[in-house]
């Protein structure tokens, strides 16, 4: 009887983490409502590499069945990244007087319109965190801080995908931005 009660305990446990939406970190949402076509409209200016936040884009909301399109019409929603940059500022200085951690800031402005009615934003999302920093090893630090990059890039998308979806479900106090720096 011990061995039942535990089972039926664990099935309403899981049974109420589904219905409250609760999903694995890294399991691909569903589809949000409406969202089966998207274009992403991203000008890289001046800049000579694509940013990794579009690919990681392309890639998740691919996972969750929607088709991305190259290009618009007027079914499909349009997902405008209006920016994507980084910023760094020292975070630790060592007893000589040099910089021996860095805080690396990415963010990305952004909204998402269908047939040109704005659906969410303009947002504006950030992630930062720390790498550490030696004169001896450039070439490393350099190689770890483009792989921070990249993750913390993947980690906005992911976030603008959550972020759409809040909005997109109209639970309260999804509008308007959500920034501001979230250490990884």
């Amino acid at each position: 009887m011990g061995r039942l009660a535990v089972r039926a305990a664990l099935l309403a446990a899981c049974v109420a983490l589904a219905g409250c939406g609760f999903r694995m970190m890294g399991a691909p949402a569903s589809q949000a409502p409406g969202l089966s076509r998207v274009y992403i409209d991203y000008s890289t200016g001046y800049t000579v590499a694509r940013p990794h936040l579009l690919n990681a884009l392309r890639r998740d909301l691919q996972a969750r069945g929607t088709k991305v399109v190259d290009q618009p019409d007027e079914n499909t929603a349009v997902l405008k990244v209006s920016s994507v940059g980084a910023s760094e500022r020292i975070s630790a200085v060592g007893t000589s007087g040099y910089a021996e951690q860095y805080e690396l800031t990415e963010h990305v402005h952004f909204s998402l319109s269908r047939g040109g009615k704005r659906l969410v934003g303009p947002a504006t999302l950030s992630r930062s965190a720390d790498y550490a920093y030696s004169a001896s090893t450039r070439l490393a630090t350099e190689q770890q801080r483009q792989r921070l990059e990249r993750q913390l890039q993947g980690d906005l998308a992911a976030a603008m995908l959550r972020h759409i979806d809040t909005v997109l479900a109209g639970k309260p106090g999804a509008h308007g931005s959500a920034a501001g720096p979230n250490k990884t």
